[in-house]
């Protein structure tokens, strides 16, 4: 690398970290990953160039029978050059302060940023190479996530509402507005539960969150003379988060008409950072799907015995660019605010709206299977 005493400052500088490249991969233009690297020399460098480019990586675990390790695959790299030398050869850099403006074309991208808890199955980073000639070259790098904004391989027989009941000891109703969730957003989950008898009495209700991973790969040739096997596949499973409603102590809804009717709205909270909640995703190797799992706690009068109902409702999570002139955070708090003060009753049946992103699906036809 360069010497401390050449080098008096350097960095790259992103214009936007996060990119969402538009659904239709034809008929529109792909941004651009575009930024500056700043170069501060102390003396005069022989330098053989300069260049910059953007590296997308698969990193895929292998679990199981095998010992634990991590399989590198470089699914995409282009370059820009900065600085060269037209004969190749090592050139002289005078004493000073340089920009380079970096803009790199993002066509042929394939593949998303793919981060979550535990796991960073597909990333991307930008990275500048100074490089010298028999010496190590200096590196500087910044993440880049790309995504999609239109969620894609949805059906759109998700379901919504949840009715059934348990052992004739009591009778539920569970809703969500839509199964199409934005990453790190609030959304609703209503619960209606009605009593079937006067001695049973409702202790709480618990929702969280679930995140499994099916992963098939292939492998190796080594792997299989080992082991005779074909495909290395394994399970992993992620509790995103979990909200608790004490029904005791909670100021519960009630329909005049039928007094053992309980409602009760619970805000569910996603997490915002990357690293902690993956979106929904499905491919031949990778699968990530998200489930939402409500409890509900009940007893009898004269026993002590805790009993649980468990449903389940499938979640569609996405990642969208963020709300003009709002930002993350103070959007999830208006947002909370709103769903803690909600007591709405479900609309009737056939009155419900389709969300406005659904409704483009059906009439486009884009990411419907």
């Amino acid at each position: 690398m360069l010497f401390r005493a050449d080098i008096a400052s350097c960095g790259l500088q992103l214009d936007r970290s996060t990119i969402f490249l538009p659904a239709n991969r034809y008929g529109e233009s792909l941004p651009c990953v575009t930024g500056r690297f700043h170069l501060s020399l102390t003396r005069a460098t022989s330098v053989k160039g300069i260049r910059a480019r953007v590296i997308g990586t698969m990193k895929t675990p292998r679990y199981g029978m095998f010992t634990p390790a991590i399989h590198e695959e470089t699914t995409f790299e282009r370059s820009q050059n900065l600085v060269f030398s037209k004969t190749l050869e090592s050139f002289t850099m005078p004493a000073g302060d340089y920009e380079f403006p970096v803009e790199i074309s993002l066509k042929d991208v394939h593949l998303e940023t793919l981060t979550g808890p535990g796991h960073e199955y597909h990333t991307y980073k930008v990275e500048v190479v100074v490089e010298r000639r028999m010496q190590w070259d200096w590196v500087v790098s910044e993440p880049l996530g790309i995504y999609r904004w239109r969620p894609g391989g949805i059906s759109v027989l998700s379901e919504k509402v949840v009715e059934d009941h348990d052992n004739q000891d009591l009778q539920y109703h569970i809703s969500m507005p839509d199964p199409l969730v934005r990453h790190g957003s609030v959304f609703p989950v209503e619960c209606w539960v009605e009593p079937l008898s006067e001695d049973i009495i409702i202790a709480g209700i618990t929702i969280s969150l679930h995140e499994k991973h099916d992963l098939c790969f292939s492998a190796t040739a080594a792997e299989t003379m080992k082991y005779d096997t074909n495909f290395i596949t394994w399970h992993l499973d992620y509790v995103i988060c979990k909200e608790r409603c004490d029904v005791s102590q909670q100021i519960i809804s009630r329909i005049e008409e039928k007094q053992r009717i309980q409602q009760v709205t619970i805000p569910v909270q996603l997490p915002g950072k990357s690293d902690a909640c993956s979106q929904s995703f499905s491919s031949r190797s990778i699968k990530i799907e998200h489930l939402l799992v409500v409890e509900i706690d009940y007893h009898d009068k004269e026993a002590a015995e805790i009993k649980k109902v468990a449903q389940t409702l499938p979640v569609y999570i996405y990642r969208a660019p963020p709300k003009t002139n709002e930002s993350p955070e103070s959007l999830t708090g208006a947002e909370t605010q709103c769903l803690k003060n909600a007591q709405h009753c479900p609309p009737s049946y056939g009155q419900h709206e389709l969300d406005q992103m659904l409704s483009g699906l059906l009439e486009t036809g884009e990411g419907v299977y």
